[in-house]
């Protein structure tokens, strides 16, 4: 919804404009009213409205004086100005404000209502425009931050410090980032979720190695790690450093630690995994999903561990040992294959015996002949 303030010296002419617009379906607010130039000034300086309905001829301060000074403050509202006097210099001046119309007392409701909606329709694009140039300026101090940490992690010299603040600071980056800080580094699969744990005044960017880093003012790593462990991302830390011409060290030491905390972590995630699929190997309901949710642990890392560390993909593992618990079973005695079916976690008898003869070469009723001939 947009705002509208009215600023006008006659208390009627302002109630008339009220009672003759439409807001719902101009989608608009009046939001405040003014009686002279200087009261409107005060107002559109408080609430920096989106449109400002004003008269110009007003006492104390004129309406034209008062959007020179509103504009001269910074204020970006859309002004439509309003005059019961056909004057031809009224309407220059106007055009030199930028104003968005010129309209003559008594003011046509339609005409006002056609102003209205084409100055939101202005401010509308006029806002996309922003974004978007936003967007792409943000976009443009990404790829020159990549570049540039790329560059150094490549072996290029820092630059001079009494060149290091003009340059960062072009690049949409503070100085002070680089006083004392550490660097935090997991694996690029990683990002979205390191993201939404970052803190304000936290640097994220993709090294050339396949990692993504994080640099953190001193102090503010523990926090990050924490929230990151307890989402079960694998990452690395560094040690603290001082000065731009340090980053290529400081990255290497959280790789490392990165390193070394996935050998142990992967084994012992992976255990785990195990351990859970054992105890649930009856449940047709087992599930990835399952298995991430009862471990606490996040999906695609899970998936990562355990594959990397056992050869295999998790759905593989329960298929296999669900059979070689089948094949236990038969081996021991058991006949009955809708049984076995269910205690190795299958709803399905038919969908059981496909698989086994998958995995086994033979159907159950023929592994059982095999080793329980009549």
């Amino acid at each position: 919804m947009y705002s509208l303030v009215i600023i006008d010296d006659e208390l009627y002419m302002r109630r008339a404009i009220r009672s003759h617009m439409d807001l719902p379906l101009l989608n608009l607010s009046v939001s405040g009213e003014a009686g002279n130039g200087t009261e409107g000034l005060a107002l559109l300086l408080e609430q920096r409205p989106d449109l400002a309905l004003v008269d110009i001829d007003m006492p104390v301060m004129s309406g034209l004086e008062m959007i020179r000074r509103a504009q001269a403050a910074g204020c970006q509202t859309r002004f439509i100005l309003l005059t019961g006097y056909d004057d031809f210099s009224y309407a220059q001046q106007a055009v030199k404000l930028a104003a968005a119309d010129y309209l003559l007392k008594p003011v046509n409701a339609q005409a006002l209502s056609e102003t209205i909606l084409r100055c939101e329709a202005e401010i509308s694009r006029d806002t996309e425009i922003t974004r978007h140039i936003a967007q792409l300026e943000r976009q443009n101090e990404a790829l020159m931050q990549a570049d540039f940490f790329s560059s150094l992690l490549r072996g290029a010299p820092a630059p001079e410090p009494e060149s290091q603040q003009e340059l960062l600071e072009s690049m949409g980056l503070s100085p002070a980032l680089f006083t004392q800080f550490c660097t935090v580094c997991s694996e690029l699969g990683s990002e979205p979720a390191i993201r939404e744990c970052m803190a304000a005044g936290q640097l994220g960017f993709h090294s050339p190695d396949g990692l993504f880093c994080v640099i953190c003012p001193a102090g503010s790593e523990q926090s990050l790690m924490a929230t990151l462990r307890k989402r079960a991302i694998p990452c690395g830390v560094s040690l603290v450093h001082a000065g731009l011409q340090e980053l290529s060290s400081a990255i290497l030491q959280s790789h490392a630690s990165l390193h070394t905390g996935l050998m142990d972590e992967q084994v012992k995630i992976s255990d785990t995994v195990k351990d859970f699929i054992e105890a649930h190997l009856d449940d047709p309901e087992l599930s990835i999903s399952g298995i991430a949710k009862g471990l606490f642990l996040n999906y695609s890392y899970l998936c990562y561990c355990f594959r990397r560390d056992c050869a295999s993909t998790i759905n593989d593992y329960i298929t296999m040992r669900r059979i070689e618990e089948a094949k236990r079973l038969f081996a021991g005695g058991v006949t009955n294959v809708n049984l076995v079916s269910q205690r190795v976690g299958y709803s399905s008898n038919s969908y059981f015996s496909r698989s086994f003869k998958k995995a086994v070469g033979i159907s159950p009723s023929e592994f059982i002949a095999l080793h329980h001939p009549a």
